[in-house]
């Protein structure tokens, strides 16, 4: 499933706020900071002045930071005017620009950092609380990831910032990064990091996105532009809930399948798996939506170098990764929603779907884990019995209306595997 949020914002918020200063330690050109990679997240230890206890962020290069307006409010911050903000499905966030007096990770201090303050929703499936985004500023320079190169190692666990990335890791292809500042319905909107990719012979945009913790999503539109079409026999359909927004779910049909090449400067990945979602038709496409998102399934593969200021990204193939490695499911995910577990979203001839279970069916039981609306422990330990189970046969109890049936079920690929991978 694709990212949680997309946010976009307006630039001029930040148009007379002055931009701060980075303090990096003096004795290191670099410093690493473990982070945790969940759910194809990268979780950030982050302290903010004012407050005493560590914060849990994710770090969203896709993103401006936020902040939960609650511990805005905790910290006593000015709220300005009522912001642009918006999540992935268009629909306007409630949230306000403030600026954060002191921003601390691991030893890397940043002082005077553009964000805002949101009402965010829980984040329940990433079983951890999530405190906001670090991300980029709403106006060239003015973000926390606008003035500190970053390299991400996701095997290991690991960020690393410095002030150039030219001194992070090596090798590797690197790609133009650049941020675009688009006039939209009349509001000047300055995009996240986008990086330069070539698809089917022309040079394009992406966001490049880890806050996105699915394969690479693009939107129908630019689906076609490619001359792809979703009669296509080999693409895969996923009905249900696509995405969670700030208003709730997006509902409709998204079909995943791969990308003949990919070009990420000298390199070419082949096979690469895409989502694409094609909602329920309400309401306009969202600025986010309108590009292409390169996600986690793909940058897992790459120790990633984020450098806005000095204008690229470099991505360092991981040894023995396989980037045309998709994900691999139960062909079913579930919610608490409207006081059941409920099954949201099904893969047309997935797992699930062969085993006769259907959306709207209340998942009942995973194993010997019991569920129970509201018990937020027992959802969490249910996911994690999935996660760990590999290819073992899971014992997976679902409602249907009165009947109550036990299947088993074992994770597999969502797409079919194949043979292929980077080449230099």
């Amino acid at each position: 499933m694709p990212r949680s949020l997309v946010l976009t914002v307006a630039a001029a918020l930040f148009a007379c706020m002055p931009r701060g200063d980075a303090v990096p330690p003096e004795a290191n050109p670099e410093l690493r900071v473990p982070v945790v990679v969940r759910g194809g997240l990268v979780l950030v230890p982050v302290r903010l002045d004012g407050l005493d206890r560590e914060l849990t962020m994710v770090l969203d290069t896709g993103a401006p930071t936020v902040l939960r307006t609650e511990i805005a409010r905790e910290l006593g911050l000015t709220m300005s005017a009522t912001s642009g903000l918006e999540d992935a499905a268009g629909a306007r966030l409630a949230s306000t620009a403030i600026e954060l007096p002191g921003v601390q990770v691991g030893a890397f201090q940043m002082r005077r950092v553009s964000a805002f303050a949101a009402e965010l929703p829980d984040f329940a499936e990433q079983c951890v609380q999530i405190d906001g985004f670090l991300g980029v500023g709403a106006e060239r320079g003015s973000g926390f990831l606008d003035r500190t190169a970053i390299e991400i190692d996701y095997a290991g666990q690991t960020i690393a910032l410095a002030r150039s990335g030219d001194t992070l890791a090596p090798g590797g292809s690197t790609v133009r990064v650049q941020r675009h500042e688009l006039t939209l319905d009349g509001a000047s909107v300055v995009m996240p990091a986008l990086a330069e990719i070539e698809l089917g012979g022309r040079r394009l945009w992406a966001i490049l996105d880890t806050g996105n913790n699915g394969s690479i999503s693009m939107t129908p539109g630019v689906f076609e532009s490619l001359g792809r079409s979703f009669d296509e026999p080999a693409l895969v359909q996923r009905t249900g809930a696509l995405s969670q927004t700030a208003m709730g779910v997006r509902l409709g049909v998204s079909y995943e399948g791969r990308l003949d090449a990919l070009g990420l400067g000298d390199m070419t990945v082949r096979g690469v798996p895409i989502t694409v979602e094609r909602g329920d038709g309400s309401g306009a496409e969202p600025i986010g939506a309108r590009r292409i998102l390169l996600g986690y399934h793909l940058l897992r593969n790459f120790r990633v170098v984020l450098d806005i200021a000095g204008g690229f990204a470099r991505l360092v193939p991981v040894a023995g990764a396989d980037p045309s490695a998709g994900a691999r499911g139960l062909g079913f995910s579930w919610r608490d929603v409207e006081g059941k577990i409920s099954v949201v979203t099904l893969v047309v001839g997935g797992p699930a779907a062969r085993a006769g279970i259907a959306v709207g069916d209340e998942l009942v039981a995973v194993d010997d884990v019991v569920l129970r609306t509201g018990d937020r422990a027992g959802q969490c330990e249910a996911r994690e019995v999935i996660e760990a189970a590999g290819d073992r046969m899971l014992g997976i109890r679902v409602r249907h209306g009165s009947a109550e049936q036990l299947v088993s079920l074992r994770a597999e690929p969502v797409l079919p595997t194949i043979d292929v991978g980077v080449r230099p």
